[in-house]
């Protein structure tokens, strides 16, 4: 699923600008079971990373955690130290929605109230689905919230980068075709069509890009990628 930035106002624990990412686990299982009468929930990371004394954790987890604990499901506290650079960041893990629709049309239109949510598409192959990442009903709320306790936080305008890893946990092989996006480190443009072939536990990191991103900001969703059962 990973992730998220805070800070809080009056003891500007953050001292710039936030970064958000959320980082979800998918499994290509999962993928493939999820329907309309069993929707399931994926593990998702949330980090957010910026400018903060680490001799602040504590008050900076119960902040944060008192804002996630009301939008997301089995939010637990994972971990708060040194980030990239100068930087230092806080994690937690949680739960998001794994939902499906009949379309693309359909997942990228459909409502839910959970901040966020990945939803799989069906295709005309019944061995094919795609990949949505979407912003639900309450994802305003949420990041206005995390906004009006985090110094230099602007989740609501910006949004934040996703990334996710899709392990195939099926005995047959699956393709994975991305879109715009990193994958296991590597640019792959809106003009190339690069699959990947995964064998029985093998996975793919997949992160958004900065124009995948500001999609999913002015559009409140965006296209993954899709997956195709061999």
């Amino acid at each position: 699923m990973k992730l998220l930035k805070f800070a809080v106002v009056p003891l500007l624990l953050f001292t710039a600008a936030c970064d958000y990412e959320a980082k979800v686990e998918l499994y290509a299982g999962d993928v493939f079971e999820v329907n309309s009468d069993k929707p399931l929930t994926v593990p998702v990371e949330l980090r957010g990373e910026g400018t903060f004394n680490k001799d602040k954790c504590g008050e900076l987890q119960s902040k944060a955690e008192s804002v996630l604990t009301k939008f997301f499901e089995d939010v637990t506290y994972k971990s708060c130290g040194k980030g990239s650079g100068m930087d230092s960041q806080i994690t937690f893990m949680a739960k998001i929605p794994l939902l499906s629709a009949s379309d693309v049309k359909v997942a990228t239109e459909m409502s839910f109230k959970n901040p966020l949510a990945v939803v799989v598409a069906a295709t005309s192959n019944e061995n094919q689905r795609v990949l949505v990442f979407r912003r639900g009903a309450n994802y305003d709320r949420f990041a206005k919230k995390l906004d009006d306790i985090i110094n230099g936080s602007d989740l609501a305008e910006k949004g934040g980068i996703v990334s996710f890893e899709l392990q195939n946990d099926l005995r047959s092989p699956v393709v994975y075709k991305a879109l715009s996006s990193f994958v296991n480190g590597e640019a792959v443009g809106n003009l190339t069509d690069k699959k990947i072939e995964l064998d029985r536990r093998q996975s793919v990191a997949v992160r958004m890009t900065d124009a995948s991103s500001k999609f999913l900001v002015e559009n409140g969703w965006e296209v993954l990628g899709d997956l195709t059962q061999k």
